[in-house]
């Protein structure tokens, strides 16, 4: 698998201030569903978030050859409005690490929240089925 690519395909998706609204895990397919309120895709040459070459309302990204999730060593109060995403090379290489951050607890402790994917790719699209 070539997870370059993977990590190029991630960097067109634009998830910036989207709702998290559902955390689907699927241990024994090795899938991890998000629902987001929306999500879009951009042109990754040209990455414009008000000229967006899709739009999806809600959007669905489906992570395929889950290894691990971790959130960070601190309670997750739930929180839901990204505020950053990113995709980056593991260590070791034999999958993708996808990087979140949502905003949104009660308290300044939880208020940021860090969430971990190990993976080998990925789909994003409409939801047709989670």
């Amino acid at each position: 698998m070539d997870h370059l690519a993977v990590i190029e395909r991630f960097k067109s998706i634009y998830l910036g201030d989207s709702l998290l609204k559902e955390f689907i895990l699927r241990i024994e397919d090795a899938e991890l569903c998000l629902v987001f309120h929306a999500g879009s895709i951009v042109d990754a040459d040209n990455p414009d978030i008000f000229s967006p070459v899709a739009k999806f309302k809600p959007a669905r990204l489906k992570f395929l050859g889950v290894q691990a999730i971790s959130f960070e060593e601190r309670l997750y109060e739930l929180n839901s409005t990204v505020i950053g995403f990113d995709a980056r090379m593991a260590d070791g290489c034999s999958h993708v690490e996808f990087l979140f951050e949502l905003s949104g607890g009660p308290d300044a402790e939880s208020f940021i929240n860090k969430i971990r994917i190990l993976a080998l790719d990925f789909d994003f699209g409409a939801i047709s089925t989670v």
